[in-house]
C-alpha cells in the first residue's frame, strides 16, 4: 500500500475517504443536476461501488480524486511530491464549468476524443482533453 497523501490549501484539508463519506457522496450522485454531464444519476449501490473503486485506487497509489480549490493543491502534490511529468484531465465537451477550472489552473486544451465507455449515440461521448506539463507548472509556481 502506498503512502496516503493528504494536504491543506488556504481553506481546505484534503484527506482520504472514510465510510462516513459514502452517504453524502451517494446523495450528490443521485442528484440529476449534479450528474448533468454524466450518463445518469447513480443508485446508492452504484455510488458505493464508485467510492470503493476510488478508495482502492488511492490505497494503491496514495492519491486520488480531489476538486475545486483542491485543483491547485493537487497539482502541487503531483509535480512536487510525486514528481509526475504531466497531468491530464478530461470532461465532456459541453461541461464548460469543468473546462473553465482546467483552464484557470493552467491546463491547455489538447484535443477531443470519443469516450470509449459511453454508447456511440450518447450526447456525452464527445470529450475534451487538457494537459499540463511539469515545466509549464514550474513557470506558474
Amino acid at each position: 500500500m502506498a503512502e496516503l497523501l493528504e494536504f491543506e490549501t488556504e481553506r481546505l484539508h484534503l484527506r482520504q475517504w472514510r465510510e462516513s463519506d459514502f452517504e453524502p457522496f451517494a446523495t450528490l450522485n443521485a442528484d440529476p443536476q449534479v450528474m448533468e454531464f454524466f450518463p445518469e444519476p447513480l443508485s446508492r449501490q452504484a455510488s458505493n461501488e464508485v467510492a470503493d473503486k476510488i478508495r482502492s485506487l488511492i490505497e494503491r497509489r496514495g492519491w486520488g480524486f480531489w476538486a475545486s480549490e483542491a485543483a491547485f493543491g493537487s497539482l502541487n502534490v503531483a509535480f512536487q511530491r510525486l514528481e509526475l511529468p504531466e497531468i491530464v484531465s478530461f470532461t465532456t465537451v459541453g461541461n464548460r464549468r469543468s473546462r473553465r477550472v482546467m483552464e484557470r489552473i493552467g491546463m491547455q486544451y489538447s484535443g477531443e476524443f470519443e469516450h470509449p465507455s459511453l454508447p456511440e449515440d450518447s450526447l456525452l461521448q464527445p470529450h475534451v482533453l487538457y494537459r499540463l506539463r511539469r515545466e509549464q507548472w514550474d513557470v506558474k509556481a
